[in-house]
């Protein structure tokens, strides 16, 4: 931890150096292996019957639960407090349900904020931090792919018709 300030001045910001999303991604690998012999095979075996079975190429593997369904590390559900997500189009869904479409995909159903902006007031643009105000919920679901979501959010109350909106930095997926 000492030198982590020379790194900083030497390479530029953590991002730019850390190992955090591979160290990250190792849980994931780590979930493959059922014994403690032959890893790799292991882990080999498990990718082929993930492709076999019709999962993405580039995406870790689905494991639906109740209530919500595991994808590249994270939990996307329809528990409120929990359900909210950020596009790759940019804009802020509630997640209310999942499904299964004609390819036997998981998809999601949800609800996304007609308005979202920005404050541009102290100490910077909230864009920058990936913090928006939204508000005015569709009352139409639209079906989504898993690999349309961004990043995960959290959903904080503004007053009464506003809500403050985070994407959780740590929650951005794996393409």
């Amino acid at each position: 931890v000492t030198h982590l300030a020379q790194d900083v001045r030497k390479f530029g910001n953590l991002d730019s150096f850390s190992a955090f999303p591979f160290e990250n991604f190792m849980q994931h690998i780590k979930k493959l292996i059922k014994s403690k012999s032959n890893y790799l095979a292991q882990v080999v075996n498990r990718v082929k019957e993930a492709n076999i079975n019709g999962y993405a190429h580039n995406s870790t593997l689905r494991k639906e639960t109740k209530g919500g369904v595991y994808f590249n590390g994270f939990r996307a559900c329809s528990t409120t407090g929990d359900n909210c997500f950020l596009l790759k189009t940019g804009k802020i869904i509630l997640v209310d349900g999942f499904g299964t479409n004609n390819n036997n995909e998981t998809i999601l159903r949800g609800r996304h904020f007609k308005r979202k902006v920005t404050r541009d007031d102290y100490p910077c643009d909230s864009k920058l931090l990936g913090i928006f105000v939204v508000y005015n919920l569709s009352k139409s679901t639209k079906e989504l792919c898993l690999t349309d979501l961004d990043s995960k959010c959290m959903l904080l109350p503004d007053d009464e018709n506003n809500f403050i909106c985070i994407s959780l930095c740590n929650s951005i997926l794996i393409n």
